[in-house]
Protein backbone atom coordinates (compact mmCIF):
# COMPACT_ATOMS: atom_id res chain seq x y z
CA UNK A 1 0.00 0.00 0.00
CA UNK A 2 1.15 3.51 -0.61
CA UNK A 3 0.02 6.02 1.62
CA UNK A 4 -0.62 9.76 0.93
CA UNK A 5 -0.12 12.37 3.19
CA UNK A 6 -1.69 15.50 2.50
CA UNK A 7 -0.91 18.64 4.65
CA UNK A 8 -4.29 21.11 4.46
CA UNK A 9 -4.48 25.03 5.93
CA UNK A 10 -6.92 27.28 4.30
CA UNK A 11 -6.84 25.37 0.79
CA UNK A 12 -10.60 25.35 0.29
CA UNK A 13 -10.08 26.28 -3.36
CA UNK A 14 -7.40 23.69 -4.15
CA UNK A 15 -7.62 20.44 -1.96
CA UNK A 16 -10.72 19.01 -4.25
CA UNK A 17 -8.35 18.63 -7.45
CA UNK A 18 -5.28 17.52 -4.88
CA UNK A 19 -7.42 14.93 -3.40
CA UNK A 20 -8.99 14.17 -7.01
CA UNK A 21 -5.87 13.36 -8.33
CA UNK A 22 -5.42 10.43 -6.21
CA UNK A 23 -8.91 9.19 -6.75
CA UNK A 24 -8.16 9.43 -10.54
CA UNK A 25 -4.66 6.84 -10.24
CA UNK A 26 -4.84 3.98 -12.40
CA UNK A 27 -3.52 2.21 -8.83
CA UNK A 28 -5.62 1.17 -6.29
CA UNK A 29 -4.07 0.03 -3.37
CA UNK A 30 -3.48 3.28 -1.49
CA UNK A 31 -4.92 5.49 1.24
CA UNK A 32 -5.26 9.29 1.70
CA UNK A 33 -4.54 10.66 5.10
CA UNK A 34 -5.61 14.63 5.16
CA UNK A 35 -4.06 16.38 8.28
CA UNK A 36 -6.03 19.27 8.52
CA UNK A 37 -3.95 22.31 10.68
CA UNK A 38 -6.25 24.72 11.76
CA UNK A 39 -8.34 25.68 8.82
CA UNK A 40 -10.36 28.21 9.00
CA UNK A 41 -12.11 28.37 5.62
CA UNK A 42 -14.46 25.24 5.48
CA UNK A 43 -11.51 23.57 3.74
CA UNK A 44 -12.35 20.78 6.51
CA UNK A 45 -16.12 20.45 5.11
CA UNK A 46 -14.52 20.08 1.33
CA UNK A 47 -12.34 16.73 2.85
CA UNK A 48 -15.43 15.47 4.73
CA UNK A 49 -17.39 15.17 1.51
CA UNK A 50 -14.74 12.63 0.15
CA UNK A 51 -14.54 10.46 2.75
CA UNK A 52 -17.65 10.28 2.57
CA UNK A 53 -17.73 8.29 -0.96
CA UNK A 54 -13.89 6.93 -0.52
CA UNK A 55 -13.18 5.15 2.48
CA UNK A 56 -9.65 5.19 1.65
CA UNK A 57 -9.47 8.68 2.71
CA UNK A 58 -9.49 9.97 5.88
CA UNK A 59 -9.34 12.91 7.64
CA UNK A 60 -7.46 14.25 11.00
CA UNK A 61 -7.62 17.35 12.65
CA UNK A 62 -4.36 18.16 14.53
CA UNK A 63 -4.34 22.24 15.10
CA UNK A 64 -1.78 22.11 17.94
CA UNK A 65 0.23 24.15 15.33
CA UNK A 66 0.03 25.43 12.52
CA UNK A 67 2.84 24.00 11.34
CA UNK A 68 2.91 21.89 7.97
CA UNK A 69 5.50 19.31 8.99
CA UNK A 70 4.36 18.67 12.52
CA UNK A 71 1.08 17.97 10.56
CA UNK A 72 3.25 15.66 7.93
CA UNK A 73 5.12 14.34 11.01
CA UNK A 74 1.65 13.34 12.60
CA UNK A 75 0.16 11.81 8.87
CA UNK A 76 3.23 9.64 8.84
CA UNK A 77 2.75 8.01 12.30
CA UNK A 78 -0.83 7.24 11.00
CA UNK A 79 0.35 5.84 7.71
CA UNK A 80 -1.07 2.22 7.27
CA UNK A 81 1.64 1.64 3.90
CA UNK A 82 4.93 0.72 3.48
CA UNK A 83 5.44 3.76 1.08
CA UNK A 84 5.03 7.11 2.06
CA UNK A 85 4.18 10.22 -0.75
CA UNK A 86 3.49 13.62 0.61
CA UNK A 87 1.11 15.45 -1.80
CA UNK A 88 0.66 19.41 -0.57
CA UNK A 89 -3.07 20.67 -0.85
CA UNK A 90 -2.58 22.80 -3.89
CA UNK A 91 -0.44 20.34 -6.02
CA UNK A 92 -1.44 17.23 -7.97
CA UNK A 93 -0.32 13.74 -9.06
CA UNK A 94 -0.13 12.68 -12.41
CA UNK A 95 -2.86 10.29 -13.50
CA UNK A 96 0.01 6.96 -13.45
CA UNK A 97 2.29 8.64 -10.66
CA UNK A 98 1.56 5.46 -7.63
CA UNK A 99 1.48 2.77 -10.37
CA UNK A 100 4.92 4.02 -12.01
CA UNK A 101 6.79 4.02 -7.99
CA UNK A 102 5.30 1.11 -6.83
CA UNK A 103 6.99 -0.92 -9.87
CA UNK A 104 10.18 0.51 -8.61
CA UNK A 105 9.72 -0.51 -4.95
CA UNK A 106 8.50 -3.86 -5.63
CA UNK A 107 11.17 -4.81 -7.83
CA UNK A 108 14.03 -3.68 -5.14
CA UNK A 109 13.29 -4.42 -1.07
CA UNK A 110 16.21 -2.07 -0.81
CA UNK A 111 15.33 0.53 -2.58
CA UNK A 112 14.26 3.61 -0.02
CA UNK A 113 13.35 6.79 -2.43
CA UNK A 114 11.81 7.28 -5.90
CA UNK A 115 13.07 10.44 -7.08
CA UNK A 116 10.85 11.92 -10.17
CA UNK A 117 10.30 14.81 -12.70
CA UNK A 118 7.98 17.20 -11.87
CA UNK A 119 6.23 19.69 -13.55
CA UNK A 120 5.77 23.41 -12.49
CA UNK A 121 2.64 24.98 -13.52
CA UNK A 122 1.80 28.77 -12.95
CA UNK A 123 -2.04 29.01 -11.74
CA UNK A 124 -3.03 32.74 -12.24
CA UNK A 125 -6.55 32.25 -11.41
CA UNK A 126 -8.53 32.00 -14.87
CA UNK A 127 -5.41 31.09 -16.85
CA UNK A 128 -2.82 27.73 -16.40
CA UNK A 129 0.48 28.23 -18.02
CA UNK A 130 3.67 25.15 -17.96
CA UNK A 131 6.93 26.81 -16.85
CA UNK A 132 9.09 23.89 -16.67
CA UNK A 133 10.00 20.45 -15.64
CA UNK A 134 12.14 19.53 -12.75
CA UNK A 135 14.37 16.69 -12.48
CA UNK A 136 14.43 15.39 -8.72
CA UNK A 137 17.03 13.21 -7.06
CA UNK A 138 18.75 12.40 -3.31
CA UNK A 139 22.25 14.59 -4.18
CA UNK A 140 23.36 16.26 -1.62
CA UNK A 141 25.00 19.36 -3.96
CA UNK A 142 21.43 19.63 -6.20
CA UNK A 143 19.09 19.89 -3.00
CA UNK A 144 21.09 22.40 -2.00
CA UNK A 145 21.38 24.78 -5.29
CA UNK A 146 18.73 23.13 -7.61
CA UNK A 147 14.64 23.68 -6.77
CA UNK A 148 14.27 20.13 -5.11
CA UNK A 149 10.40 20.16 -5.51
CA UNK A 150 11.14 18.78 -1.88
CA UNK A 151 7.89 16.77 -1.06
CA UNK A 152 7.43 15.25 -4.74
CA UNK A 153 9.47 12.05 -3.80
CA UNK A 154 8.25 8.62 -2.48
CA UNK A 155 9.88 7.15 0.54
CA UNK A 156 10.17 3.93 2.23
CA UNK A 157 8.63 4.23 5.63
CA UNK A 158 11.10 2.94 7.38
CA UNK A 159 13.34 5.72 5.99
CA UNK A 160 11.30 8.25 8.82
CA UNK A 161 13.09 5.68 11.04
CA UNK A 162 16.78 5.95 10.21
CA UNK A 163 16.36 9.88 9.51
CA UNK A 164 13.80 11.03 12.02
CA UNK A 165 11.03 13.47 11.66
CA UNK A 166 11.03 16.74 9.76
CA UNK A 167 12.20 19.27 11.79
CA UNK A 168 9.19 21.33 12.86
CA UNK A 169 11.01 24.72 13.48
CA UNK A 170 11.00 25.06 9.54
CA UNK A 171 7.14 26.66 7.88
CA UNK A 172 8.35 25.73 4.18
CA UNK A 173 11.71 24.36 4.35
CA UNK A 174 12.16 20.48 3.44
CA UNK A 175 15.79 20.44 2.69
CA UNK A 176 17.13 20.04 5.75
CA UNK A 177 15.62 16.97 6.15
CA UNK A 178 16.24 15.62 2.41
CA UNK A 179 19.76 16.00 2.92
CA UNK A 180 20.32 14.43 6.12
CA UNK A 181 18.86 11.82 4.34
CA UNK A 182 21.29 12.04 1.17
CA UNK A 183 23.96 12.00 4.27
CA UNK A 184 23.07 8.32 5.34
CA UNK A 185 25.48 5.89 2.87
CA UNK A 186 22.92 2.99 2.98
CA UNK A 187 20.17 5.11 1.57
CA UNK A 188 19.27 3.78 -1.77
CA UNK A 189 17.60 5.77 -4.42
CA UNK A 190 16.86 5.82 -7.98
CA UNK A 191 15.85 8.77 -10.67
CA UNK A 192 13.01 8.51 -12.83
CA UNK A 193 12.24 10.49 -16.09
CA UNK A 194 8.41 10.19 -15.93
CA UNK A 195 6.42 12.91 -14.45
CA UNK A 196 4.79 12.08 -11.17
CA UNK A 197 4.22 14.99 -9.18
CA UNK A 198 2.82 18.77 -10.56
CA UNK A 199 3.53 21.59 -8.15
CA UNK A 200 1.09 24.28 -8.31
CA UNK A 201 2.40 28.06 -8.44
CA UNK A 202 0.37 30.33 -7.42
CA UNK A 203 -0.65 33.52 -5.42
CA UNK A 204 -1.56 32.45 -1.91
CA UNK A 205 1.51 29.96 -1.60
CA UNK A 206 3.99 31.11 1.16
CA UNK A 207 6.73 29.17 -0.99
CA UNK A 208 6.26 29.84 -4.39
CA UNK A 209 3.76 33.01 -5.10
CA UNK A 210 4.35 35.42 -7.73
CA UNK A 211 5.42 38.39 -5.49
CA UNK A 212 9.12 39.09 -4.83
CA UNK A 213 8.79 39.14 -1.86
CA UNK A 214 8.52 35.11 -2.02
CA UNK A 215 12.56 34.59 -1.89
CA UNK A 216 13.00 36.95 0.99
CA UNK A 217 9.80 34.89 3.45
CA UNK A 218 12.36 31.69 3.29
CA UNK A 219 15.80 33.57 3.39
CA UNK A 220 15.61 33.02 7.01
CA UNK A 221 14.79 29.32 7.32
CA UNK A 222 17.95 28.80 4.34
CA UNK A 223 20.39 31.00 7.46
CA UNK A 224 18.98 28.12 9.92
CA UNK A 225 19.69 25.53 7.67
CA UNK A 226 22.80 26.12 6.94
CA UNK A 227 24.02 26.59 10.36
CA UNK A 228 22.20 23.75 12.02
CA UNK A 229 24.39 21.90 9.50
CA UNK A 230 27.79 23.18 9.80
CA UNK A 231 27.62 22.01 13.28
CA UNK A 232 25.92 18.92 12.93
CA UNK A 233 29.56 17.33 12.74
CA UNK A 234 28.08 15.08 9.38
CA UNK A 235 29.96 16.80 6.73
CA UNK A 236 33.19 17.04 4.59
CA UNK A 237 35.21 19.89 3.96
CA UNK A 238 33.38 19.90 0.33
CA UNK A 239 29.95 19.81 1.34
CA UNK A 240 31.10 22.92 4.36
CA UNK A 241 32.11 24.66 1.37
CA UNK A 242 29.14 24.32 -0.63
CA UNK A 243 26.91 25.18 2.52
CA UNK A 244 29.13 28.55 2.58
CA UNK A 245 28.39 29.09 -1.04
CA UNK A 246 24.99 28.90 -0.41
CA UNK A 247 25.05 31.01 2.29
CA UNK A 248 26.32 33.89 0.76
CA UNK A 249 24.54 33.50 -2.12
CA UNK A 250 21.21 33.89 0.06
CA UNK A 251 22.93 36.76 1.58
CA UNK A 252 23.55 38.84 -1.52
CA UNK A 253 20.02 37.85 -2.86
CA UNK A 254 18.74 39.33 0.31
CA UNK A 255 20.50 42.31 0.61
CA UNK A 256 20.10 43.08 -3.32
CA UNK A 257 16.26 42.56 -2.75
CA UNK A 258 15.86 43.84 0.35
CA UNK A 259 17.76 47.22 -0.94
CA UNK A 260 15.42 47.33 -4.31
CA UNK A 261 12.31 47.54 -1.83
CA UNK A 262 13.25 50.12 0.58
CA UNK A 263 13.42 47.98 3.51
CA UNK A 264 16.48 49.08 5.27
CA UNK A 265 16.70 46.51 8.32
CA UNK A 266 16.63 43.56 6.23
CA UNK A 267 18.98 44.86 4.16
CA UNK A 268 21.24 45.58 6.90
CA UNK A 269 20.17 42.00 8.43
CA UNK A 270 21.41 39.88 5.34
CA UNK A 271 24.52 42.64 4.90
CA UNK A 272 25.51 41.28 8.20
CA UNK A 273 24.90 37.59 7.74
CA UNK A 274 26.95 37.95 4.46
CA UNK A 275 29.91 38.95 6.45
CA UNK A 276 29.68 35.98 8.58
CA UNK A 277 31.00 34.09 5.98
CA UNK A 278 33.28 35.85 3.87
CA UNK A 279 33.98 39.27 5.18
CA UNK A 280 35.47 40.49 1.88
CA UNK A 281 31.92 40.44 0.01
CA UNK A 282 31.06 43.39 0.77
CA UNK A 283 34.16 45.28 -1.37
CA UNK A 284 32.63 43.02 -4.25
CA UNK A 285 29.71 44.93 -3.79
CA UNK A 286 31.26 48.47 -3.78
CA UNK A 287 33.42 47.65 -6.97
CA UNK A 288 30.57 46.38 -8.93
CA UNK A 289 28.63 49.69 -7.97
CA UNK A 290 31.73 51.62 -8.76
CA UNK A 291 32.02 49.80 -12.15
CA UNK A 292 28.18 50.51 -13.00
CA UNK A 293 29.18 54.47 -12.35
CA UNK A 294 31.56 54.37 -14.34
Amino acid sequence: MISIIMPVLNGKDLVRYAISSVICQDYDDWELVVVDNGSTDGSIEVVKRFTEVDDRISLHVYADRQNMFSAINYGISRAKGEIVGILCHDDMYTPTALSHVSKFFEEDNDLDVVCPRVLVINDYGRKITVERVIRTDLNFKSILFKPPAELARFFRKRLFEVVGPFDDAYKCLAREWLIRASLKPDVKWVSTSHICYIFRRHAGSMSSAFDKDTRLRYLPEYYLMVKRLLASGLLNDEQRRLLKHRWLNDSMAGFSLSLRAGRLRDTLFYFVKGTEINYTWPLKLVKRKLLREV
